[in-house]
């Protein structure tokens, strides 16, 4: 997750077919696994099983500086991550961010909580059983949506389950020397459904309150499991795509324009119609004769008329502000408004439980989609 996978020329391994022995060779001298060419069997063969990108990427092959490069391309605004998996890239709010513990256990520091590096063997390790807590300082507000915490490498069952069952809990505030018992002075999170797993695996715990404002996020053992000893590795923590919470940038407002809603921050976007403005509601009657969906704000002031969205980044990188304190994009983001989407659904207010509401949202942004809808069954 930390580190994606971008195109380096050739692949690290020799694809050689396995032929039940092992020996030392300088060449395959059996040819290339199927979607596998070269003297050494390290380039991909677009033309063969789809150089064996699998079903859900897509081999494709690149001219760059005169030479020829091959690749699996994941789909449009997803990217390749450490597990050659695609997913919607989304920004570790913990990542290089300030740690603590309440006691530190040798020489594994609470530096290594957040250092971006989960497969090696420093982790951060506490050394009491009264507060029993590991931490991190986001430095802003945000309303958190899941966190992922990494085990250390175990070389014991007893190690690896140390961290069975554990809890992540938020809070807006933290006693970073707290040398006492936080359990019921902060929120909770999420639990850790089961048995923990060993080193790289990801253990995601998705918060059950997303609209809780939070600016710490604390790791704990088990209430049952006080051992005082867990090690973590790395931890990950990610925003429901919400504004962070701060007064040097500014919040989407709702307009007194019905038929305007906030959708999300993006990079790209396809305009049919420019200009520049002063407000969401002046950009908004700037595109009011186009059939266009949706209007975007970038830099302040420039409006676009658009139907078509790019790719979906955390709304935090749209920072700046049109001239009437609207938010209006960043340097190159864009503030994406649905301009006709209340016009054109003409329906009384449906009725749903918020744990719907949050579910559905928390998916819709997981898969990059800009809107999401709950359908009451009766």
């Amino acid at each position: 997750r930390f580190t994606y996978d971008f195109q380096r020329g050739l692949s690290s391994y020799s694809r050689c077919p396995i032929t039940g022995k092992l020996k030392l060779m300088h060449f395959c001298a059996s040819g290339c696994d199927a979607g596998w060419k070269g003297y050494d069997c390290r380039e991909r063969d677009c033309t063969v099983r789809n150089g064996d990108c699998g079903a859900e990427m897509k081999c494709v092959e690149s001219l760059v500086n005169n030479t020829m490069y091959t690749e699996c391309a994941c789909p449009t605004g997803t990217v390749r991550n450490n597990f050659n998996l695609c997913e919607v890239f989304r920004e570790n709010l913990a990542l290089h961010k300030p740690a603590f513990l309440s006691s530190v256990n040798g020489a594994n520091e609470a530096k290594y909580l957040t250092d971006g590096i989960y497969y090696d063997f420093k982790f951060a390790q506490i050394n009491d059983k009264k507060s029993n807590w590991m931490a991190v300082d986001l430095q802003m507000s945000y309303c958190i949506g899941y966190v992922i915490v990494y085990n250390r490498f175990s070389e014991t069952d007893s190690i690896m389950h140390q961290l069975d069952n554990f809890v992540v809990r938020l809070n807006g505030t933290f006693d970073t020397s707290a040398d006492y018992d936080i359990r019921k002075k902060v929120n909770l999170c999420g639990r850790w459904p089961s048995e923990a797993l060993n080193g790289v695996n990801q253990m995601k715990v998705v918060c059950e309150n997303f609209t809780l404002i939070s600016k710490f996020v604390i790791v704990q053992e088990a209430d049952k499991n006080f051992i005082g000893s867990m090690g973590v590795v790395e931890l990950e923590v990610y925003s429901v795509g919400t504004l962070p919470v701060t007064s040097s940038i500014p919040k989407p407002k709702k307009m007194n324009l019905l038929s305007t809603d906030y959708v999300g921050c993006y990079q790209f976007i396809e305009a049919v119609k420019t200009k520049d403005v002063g407000s969401i509601s002046e950009c908004s009657s700037f595109c009011k004769e186009e059939t266009t969906r949706y209007i975007s704000l970038k830099g302040g002031k420039e409006c676009n008329c658009n139907d078509r969205l790019g790719l979906a980044v955390p709304s935090s990188y749209c920072n700046t502000s049109c001239s009437n304190n609207d938010a209006c994009g960043g340097k190159i983001y864009y503030s994406i408004y649905d301009d006709r989407y209340a016009e054109a659904i003409k329906m009384p207010r449906p009725i749903y439980t918020f744990d719907a509401y949050q579910k559905c949202i928390f998916l819709c942004m997981e898969l990059n989609y800009p809107l999401f809808w709950v359908k009451l069954l009766l």
